[in-house]
């Protein structure tokens, strides 16, 4: 079972044009010392509240 959001997003893939409409690279660069267990759980914490980010095509 999809979400209807995970839906709506196979459906817009399967347009030719908008398969990079909600792609929005950036980057970012971090200075100094990081907590990379910290880093690794915050991740993961993100993915796991947010549906989207856990949808494969």
């Amino acid at each position: 079972m999809h979400s209807y959001v995970q839906q709506r997003f196979w459906i817009l893939s399967q347009f030719a044009d908008s398969s990079q409409t909600y792609n929005i690279p950036f980057s970012l660069q971090l200075k100094g010392t990081i907590n990379i267990e910290m880093f690794i759980n915050v991740i993961i914490v993100l993915i796991t509240k947010h549906e989207i980010l856990r949808t494969v095509f």
